[in-house]
């Protein structure tokens, strides 16, 4: 797929990854929706959207008709309490967040690539702080390699902790001891390359790609 002049929705775009993403995307010619409840990043169109409704998500797609989807809004798995503690309402509006709402937006794509924003949480073995985050990022994971759709591509990349301003200031916050052990974050360019080689790669539909 050419990416110039294509219509490309990037959810979750104000700050972190998705604006990254959008950055990218509008640096190869696409044309930019950036798309979130935070402020406007200033790259291509913004549109101010809480993908967790329904009817807005719904209006959003069938109005701007994106040819490239980039469901990264999503999150949340940091923020206590958790399941089981967590209220059936605060866990179900985790999974509302990150996997529901990529999944009602890639079901109104007409046409073009899905990218997926996963996490390592839906890979990785073990105990995790946030079991219903792990669920729902295993979940899209899964919606991935599983889903066929006529006329669109829907691909997935799975990134451990990357580089974001969140990210350097935890970071900061540690004590020599914590850094030592903590891992590298993942440069955001990595991501934003892996998301470009699945949208251009017309033979990759259903394809994981992992940043650990």
């Amino acid at each position: 797929m050419d990416i110039t002049g294509r219509v490309a929705l990037v959810t979750g775009a104000s700050v972190g990854s998705g604006r990254a993403i959008a950055q990218r995307l509008l640096d190869a010619g696409a044309d930019v929706v950036a798309a979130d409840i935070g402020p406007d990043p200033g790259l291509g169109r913004f549109v101010a959207l809480d993908v967790t409704h329904d009817a807005a998500l719904i209006v959003a797609m069938d109005e701007l008709r994106p040819t490239i989807l980039v469901n990264n809004a999503g999150g949340g798995g940091h923020l206590p309490p958790h399941f089981p503690e967590a209220t059936v309402d605060a866990w179900s509006a985790m999974l509302a967040l990150n996997l529901r709402a990529p999944m009602l937006a890639t079901q109104h794509m007409r046409s073009g690539v899905v990218i997926n924003i996963a996490s390592s949480a839906g890979v990785e073995d073990g105990p995790h702080p946030s079991p219903e985050y792990s669920a729902a990022k295993a979940g899209l994971i899964r919606f991935t390699t599983a889903l066929r759709m006529p006329g669109v591509r829907v691909n997935c990349v799975v990134p451990g902790w990357l580089l974001t301003d969140r990210a350097r200031e935890e970071l900061a916050a540690m004590t020599p001891e914590e850094r030592a052990a903590a891992p590298e974050p993942i440069p955001l360019e990595r991501l934003t390359e892996a998301v470009v080689a699945l949208i251009v790669d017309d033979a990759r539909s259903g394809a994981v790609f992992e940043l650990l």
